[in-house]
């Protein structure tokens, strides 16, 4: 993938994952079926793949009554998680301008059917009811509730968890929902368990890592923010070993989304140990022209590094696929940015 630019909805869709909601149907109570709870969640192996199964939602239970077989994909991150599981969508969100399938290319090779890709622009309920969806995927959105209502009357609908606010689901529950939802829980599990062996494999390797601070840094024309928990790409590092630092911890105490905004004055607050830069919008020449990002001691020391389009696309997605791709780009950067020479 080049380093194109991408356009200003593309912008808005990487900094704040859109207005799409999840969407529900029955609520169900009968005790009798696959119910998943929040523990059953935290062990995807405890859960059958057998129909009816109940999925717990920020709007209530979400019943599906047997395997979908049309699925369609809404949320951040959603496609990715299907499509590792197995499952093409008959119909995705491209949230990040990717082009094609509406995928990256971690996961192009799993689509063999075209997909209808829809506009993040304007959810167009007409045309998602058109493709006959036994259910529609919106796990990792904002959480609206008359988008979740629309949604749900088109067909049975898994929203986003509790807590899961601003697209603030994270990846391994993700990857369990959607699981339960299509009748995959022990691939679901396996998942999972790929990306925490390679976090555990990395940790290992570069025991140096533990303890330093990291901050991903966001820039789109001469803006800076930094990325917190909540999103891939300050858990992503933390898994590794990362820490937050405690200054971009002090200014984001209040702070309910996953970035929070920060002048080119107090940009020294995010001049950790390591520092990524992710250029959005431009390409990463762009970045490492700017006198803030030249100025600050991290860059000067060669303790930091600047994502092209593709890392970038990939450290930003957050799904199991993505989070793979870019863990194998990021090691070689990492390892520089913290070997002894620096």
């Amino acid at each position: 993938m080049g380093n194109t630019a991408k356009t200003p909805a593309s912008i808005l869709a990487l900094c704040l994952v859109g207005a799409l909601t999840l969407a529900g149907c029955s609520r169900a109570s009968d005790t009798t079926e696959a119910d998943i709870s929040d523990d059953t969640f935290s062990d995807s192996r405890r859960v059958s793949d057998e129909f009816p199964v109940t999925i717990p939602t920020k709007f209530g239970d979400v019943t599906i009554e047997e395997q979908p077989q049309r699925v369609v994909t809404l949320g951040w991150g959603d496609t990715d998680t299907a499509l590792a599981l197995g499952v093409q969508p008959v119909g995705n969100m491209d949230w990040l301008s990717l082009g094609g399938n509406g995928v990256g290319s971690w996961a192009q090779d799993q689509y063999t059917q075209t997909p209808e890709v829809l506009d993040r622009e304007d959810m167009d309920y007409e045309k998602i009811a058109a493709l006959e969806p036994d259910v529609i995927i919106n796990v990792k959105t904002s959480g609206d509730e008359d988008q979740y209502d629309k949604l749900s009357s088109i067909a049975p609908t898994v929203g986003i968890p509790e807590g899961g606010e601003g697209s603030r689901t994270p990846m391994n529950q993700q990857v369990e929902m959607i699981a339960a939802a299509l009748g995959k829980q022990d691939k679901g599990a396996d998942l999972i368990d790929q990306v925490e062996s390679r976090y555990r494999e990395l940790r290992e390797k570069y025991p140096q890592w533990k303890g330093k601070t990291l901050s991903s840094l966001y820039h789109s024309e001469a803006n800076w923010s930094v990325y917190l928990p909540g999103d891939a790409r300050a858990d992503v590092p933390a898994a590794l070993g990362f820490e937050l630092d405690p200054r971009v911890a002090e200014i984001a105490e209040d702070v309910e989304r996953f970035t929070v905004d920060i002048s080119t004055e107090q940009l020294d607050r995010a001049d950790s140990d390591v520092v990524i830069g992710i250029p959005v919008g431009e390409d990463k020449s762009s970045l490492e022209s700017d006198n803030a990002w030249k100025n600050l001691t991290a860059v000067r020391e060669g303790r930091a590094f600047a994502l092209d389009e593709e890392q970038t696309d990939a450290f930003s997605m957050g799904s199991v696929s993505s989070i793979l791709y870019a863990l194998d780009e990021l090691e070689p950067l990492l390892a520089e940015a913290t070997s002894p020479a620096n």
